[in-house]
Order: C-alpha cells, then sequence, then structure tokens
C-alpha cells in the first residue's frame, strides 16, 4: 500500500490527515528501488509514518501465520502490528486482506484511501481519478468494476 501512495503521488496528501502511520522494519527493508525510499525517507525522519520493530516473541506466530496463509513474513509483521494495537491495516494484498479480516482485523485498501482524502477534502475528484491512473500504471491489481465506480462519482457522472 506503501508503494501505491508513492506510485499516485499522494503519500504526503494522505499523512496530513491525520492518521497514524506505521509500518514494520521488515516491510521497509522491502522497499528496494531507490527513487521510492527517497521518496518515503522525508515522512519516516518527520515520524509521519513510524517503524516499528517486531518483538523477538512474535515471530513463531508471524511465522505460522504467514505460512497458513500464505503471505511473506514481512505481511505477517504487519498484520500482527495491526491486529495488536487495534489499528487498520492497509494493503493491496488480497491474499493478506482476507486473512487479516477473517482475523478480525480492520482492513482498507488504496479505494478507500482515495474516497478519504476526496472526503476530507484534500484531494479534487479530478486529481483522485489522475492518482488512480498512477497507481494502476504502478502495478496495483484494483478491481475494475469498483474503480469505474470510484471514478464515475468523482467525476459526477
Amino acid at each position: 500500500m506503501l508503494l501505491d501512495l508513492v506510485n499516485g503521488r499522494i503519500l504526503g496528501t494522505w499523512l496530513s490527515l491525520g492518521y497514524q502511520n506505521c509500518t514494520t522494519h521488515l516491510v521497509w527493508n522491502e522497499v528496494s528501488q531507490t527513487g521510492q525510499r527517497e521518496r518515503v525517507q522525508p515522512f519516516i525522519d518527520s515520524g509521519l509514518i513510524q517503524l516499528r520493530d517486531i518483538a523477538a516473541g512474535a515471530w513463531p506466530e508471524i511465522s505460522a501465520f504467514s505460512t497458513e496463509v500464505g503471505v511473506s513474513v514481512p505481511d505477517g509483521s504487519v498484520w500482527l502490528l495491526a491486529r495488536t494495537e487495534g489499528a487498520i491495516l492497509l494493503t493491496g494484498d488480497s491474499t493478506l486482506r482476507k486473512a487479516a479480516q477473517a482475523s478480525d482485523v480492520e482492513v482498507r485498501g488504496v479505494l478507500w484511501v482515495l474516497d478519504e482524502l476526496v472526503h476530507a477534502p484534500r484531494l479534487l475528484p479530478a486529481n483522485a481519478v489522475e492518482a488512480l491512473g498512477l497507481i494502476r500504471d504502478g502495478g496495483a491489481f484494483l478491481p475494475q468494476d469498483e474503480c469505474d465506480k470510484r471514478i464515475a462519482k468523482w467525476m459526477g457522472a
């Protein structure tokens, strides 16, 4: 999800809403493209995105969850973080979404983020349509029908 917001050029706008945003060091270590790291690092440095460590005793639970549902260990780490803190898990991964929901973790995706930004209003509807296009061009797999509904709504159709 973090990279979707970077690709859509809306990470700073999202962070301006005042939600507490955190991820794990494991997820941050997965961000490998230099340009993406450079665009996110200032938000980490300023504390708008907090990096959390995983307690040593949590590794067996993360490992079991990851193996059982078929997600990466970094994905398992943010699932545990959200579950432990009673937080919303932002993800674009459908496997992680389903598994998290099954364990009573509230999950939201990039379309919800865009809706929040338009509703706030921190993002003009036309800019939301543009951001959605950039996010999809960046490789996000989003349901076409839901994207079409948002675009029609945002454009007043």
